[in-house]
């Protein structure tokens, strides 16, 4: 006998039953990032976004049981000179037992019905689902549309990966490291190097960030278009909050002032540039946190890869540090919205979008 699913708002008691679900679904892939604390505290973690929106995690309920759960991160972002709510960033589990009923299905319905309602309409660029599942659910709508300044990641090579291993030398590894090799080359004749050391800037381990997190946001936001709101309560939320992941946070000051702040992560022998802030107009900060991410990293990994829109203020100088186009990432879009306000960058391939891999589910 088939009984009625039915889809609500999450009740705060109800934490341990998503877990239990999202461990079903996902086993011990779930999350794909290293941790020093129990899975169950990162999602709690997640639950518990800085800027929750209405119902922004829903459970799916059959026969009293939570068999499914949607859970969106609240984020503010910045859209043209106004801080509105948005949503960034989505985990969706469906117990094996409940698969392929058409759940997915029922909870586009429940947002596209929640959009009618004029009830809080999230603002929010993101990456889409690598789930095959949820590309085939996003594939039947029509409402997300691709953004026209896609991101690329950009990989410095700190040490091309040669043969590692004792044994064989592989056709397939040595290409790869010549296809590696010619494109750092080419790179390299295309932007020219840095010489010279940049203007002495004080770097310091972060445990948290203060006020004048906010203050360097203030100066920078005017720099974009779309951003999430990088603001110290943000910031300690994402990077400084032992849930949330493993990260290594530095800051720069300059004569006193806070100018910079640049967020590492090591992932395996590879390490991620998770995100990156510079006070405006100063070339000199900027080529000092990239310094700094490189140096942190150098010892233990063979690359550092930051995520880049193709028009972005921090590109050419990513270039000039030997940074290269590297493997793509799913493409950035975005959800249609009754007031257009995001339309704008369907066709404009200059709109100043700042994105990181820290606005992403994958870091």
């Amino acid at each position: 006998m088939e009984h009625e699913a039915t889809l609500r708002p999450m009740r705060p008691d109800e934490v341990d039953e998503v877990f239990a679900v999202v461990q079903a679904a996902f086993g011990s892939t779930w999350p794909r990032l290293p941790l020093n604390v129990p899975p169950l505290d990162h999602l709690k973690w997640k639950i518990d976004s800085p800027q929750p929106l209405p119902d922004h995690v829903t459970v799916v309920e059959v026969d009293g049981r939570v068999v499914g759960y949607n859970g969106a991160v609240g984020r503010d972002v910045w859209l043209r000179g106004r801080r509105l709510p948005g949503r960034v960033g989505a985990d969706r589990a469906v117990h094996p037992d409940y698969q392929d009923r058409g759940l997915n299905r029922r909870w586009d319905d429940w947002f596209e019905n929640e959009r009618a309602s004029g009830r809080v309409e999230p603002v929010g660029v993101n990456e889409g689902s690598r789930h095959p599942r949820l590309v085939r659910s996003a594939e039947r709508q029509d409402g997300r549309v691709l953004i026209a300044n896609q991101a690329d990641r950009l990989t410095l090579h700190l040490n091309p990966p040669g043969v590692r291993r004792a044994g064989a030398v592989s056709l397939r590894s040595v290409l790869g490291v010549a296809r590696i090799r010619v494109r750092m080359l080419v790179n390299s004749i295309r932007w020219r190097k840095y010489w010279d050391p940049p203007p002495a800037v004080t770097m310091l381990t972060l445990r948290e960030f203060d006020a004048r997190a906010d203050s360097l946001w203030e100066q920078t936001r005017e720099l974009f278009d779309f951003s999430v709101v990088r603001d110290r309560r943000y910031l300690n939320w994402r990077y400084c909050d032992p849930r949330g992941g493993i990260y290594r946070v530095r800051g720069a000051e300059q004569d006193g002032q806070f100018v910079g702040f640049v967020v590492t992560a090591v992932r395996g022998g590879d390490a991620q540039l998770v995100d990156l802030l510079a006070i405006p107009g100063d070339e000199g900060v900027l080529r000092a946190l990239i310094e700094d991410a490189i140096s942190t990293v150098r010892d233990e990994c063979v690359s550092l890869t930051a995520l880049v829109p193709r028009v972005h203020p921090y590109r050419e100088t990513f270039l000039r540090y030997g940074f290269i186009p590297s493997k793509p990432v799913p493409s950035l879009g975005y959800w249609r919205r009754a007031d257009n306000l995001l339309d704008f960058l369907l066709d404009d391939t200059t709109a100043r979008i700042h994105v990181a891999f820290g606005d992403t589910d994958y870091s």
